[in-house]
C-alpha cells in the first residue's frame, strides 16, 4: 500500500502521474471551451438571422438595438450610436453577420 511504500518510490509515482492528470485536465477543459463557444456562436447566429429581414446575410443599422437586446444586452440608443461606430458595414450599409461577429469578438 502506498502508505507503506518508502518515501521517495510515493513522490516518484506522483510526479508520473500529477502530468497525465495536468494533460486530463487540460483536454477537458478544451472540450468545455469549444462546447461554450460552439453555444455562444449558435446563439449569436440565431439573434443575428432572427432580424436578417430577406435572409440576406445583414441587418440594416435600426435593428442593430435589437439584436443586441435578444442577446441579452443593453440597447440604450445612445450605446447603439456608440456601438456602431466600431462596426464595418457592408455596401449596401447594412451590418453583415461576419462584422457582427468580429466586432461582438472585441467587446
Amino acid at each position: 500500500a502506498v502508505a507503506d511504500a518508502p518515501a521517495h518510490t510515493v513522490a516518484a509515482d506522483l510526479t508520473d502521474y500529477l502530468p497525465e492528470q495536468k494533460s486530463l485536465a487540460l483536454e477537458a477543459l478544451h472540450k468545455i471551451y469549444d462546447t461554450a463557444a460552439e453555444k455562444m456562436e449558435v446563439a449569436l447566429r440565431t439573434c443575428f438571422h432572427r432580424f436578417d429581414t430577406g435572409a440576406k446575410g445583414a441587418v440594416d443599422i435600426a435593428d442593430f438595438g435589437k439584436v443586441l437586446a435578444a442577446l441579452g444586452e443593453a440597447s440604450s440608443p445612445e450605446l447603439v450610436e456608440q456601438e456602431l461606430n466600431g462596426i464595418a458595414l457592408n455596401q449596401e450599409g447594412r451590418i453583415s453577420y461576419s462584422s457582427f461577429v468580429v466586432w461582438w469578438a472585441k467587446n
